[in-house]
C-alpha cells in the first residue's frame, strides 16, 4: 500500500514538475513573440517617423528653394540686367574708344552670367518636380541635355509610370539630374544613356561615354557626396563604376519595400 502511495506521489510530483517546465516554456515563447511584436512595431514606427521627417525637411527644402530661385529671378537677375545695360550704353556712346571691347567683352561675360542664373532660377522653381511622374521628369530632362545639342541623352524604361512616394521620388530624380550635370561638365560626353527597369524594386543605370575618372581617388566637388546622401536617405543602393577613357557607369537600386504610392 504504502508502495503504491509513492508510485502515485512520484507520478504527480512529475506531472507537477512537467506542467510547470511546460507553463515555463509557454511564458518563455509568448514573452519572446511579444517582444518580436513589440520590437516590429517600433521599427515601423522609427521608419513612419523618419519618412515623415523626410517629406517635412524635402517640403521645406522645396520651400527654400523656390524662394531662392525667386530671389534670383527679381533681385539679382534685374541688377545684371541693368549691367548689361550700361555697358552697351558705354559701347554705343563710344566715350571710351580704346575701352570698348573690353566692356563690350565685359558686357558679355554679365549676360552670360545672366542667362546661367535664370537657367538655376527655372530649376529651383521646377514645379514640374512635385506634379510629374518619374518617367516624365527624366524624359523631360533628356530633351533639355538634347536641345543644347552638346550630348545625345535617351531614356529607356520598361514602364510607363513609377509610383513611388513624391519625397523618393524627388531624391531619385535629383540623383540621376546631378549625374547628367556631372557628364555634361566634367566628363566631355557625347552619349548619354538612362535605363530604367522596374520589377522587383527599382532597377536605375545611367551611362556616358566620357573620358571617365579614377574612383579611388577622393572627388573634387560635392555631387558625388550628394548623390551618395539622398541614396542614403531614402534606402537606395547607389553604385558607381569608372576609370579614365571608360566612361562613367552608375546604378541606383531602390528596393521594393522602400516603394510606396505616391502622394496625391
Amino acid at each position: 500500500m504504502e508502495q503504491a502511495e509513492m508510485t502515485i506521489f512520484i507520478i504527480l510530483a512529475n506531472l507537477v514538475v512537467l506542467i510547470f517546465v511546460a507553463g515555463t516554456i509557454i511564458f518563455i515563447y509568448q514573452f519572446r513573440q511579444k517582444r518580436m511584436k513589440h520590437d516590429m512595431e517600433k521599427a515601423g514606427l522609427r521608419e513612419r517617423h523618419q519618412l515623415e521627417l523626410l517629406n517635412t525637411q524635402l517640403a521645406v527644402q522645396h520651400e527654400t528653394m523656390q524662394h531662392i530661385g525667386s530671389e534670383i529671378h527679381d533681385s539679382v537677375g534685374q541688377k545684371l540686367t541693368l549691367a548689361v545695360l550700361y555697358a552697351r550704353q558705354l559701347v554705343q556712346g563710344r566715350q571710351f574708344p580704346e575701352l570698348e571691347e573690353k566692356v563690350e567683352r565685359i558686357g558679355d561675360i554679365v549676360n552670360e552670367s545672366l542667362e546661367e542664373l535664370r537657367q538655376l532660377s527655372r530649376t529651383l522653381n521646377n514645379p514640374a518636380l512635385s506634379q510629374n511622374d518619374l518617367v516624365a521628369l527624366l524624359q523631360q530632362e533628356c530633351r533639355q541635355v538634347n536641345a543644347a545639342g552638346i550630348c545625345h541623352a535617351s531614356l529607356e524604361v520598361n514602364t510607363p509610370t513609377i509610383h513611388v512616394a513624391a519625397s523618393v521620388k524627388n531624391m531619385l530624380f535629383r540623383i540621376v539630374q546631378e549625374f547628367m550635370q556631372n557628364s555634361l561638365k566634367h566628363a566631355q560626353c557625347k552619349r548619354i544613356h538612362i535605363g530604367v527597369q522596374l520589377a522587383d524594386g527599382l532597377l536605375i543605370e545611367a551611362t556616358d561615354d566620357g573620358r571617365g575618372f579614377d574612383t579611388s581617388q577622393p572627388p573634387r566637388g560635392i555631387g558625388l557626396d550628394n548623390m551618395k546622401r539622398r541614396a542614403l536617405q531614402i534606402g537606395a543602393v547607389l553604385g558607381l563604376q569608372s576609370s579614365p577613357g571608360n566612361g562613367t557607369r552608375l546604378t541606383l537600386q531602390l528596393p521594393a519595400d522602400k516603394m510606396e504610392p505616391a502622394s496625391k
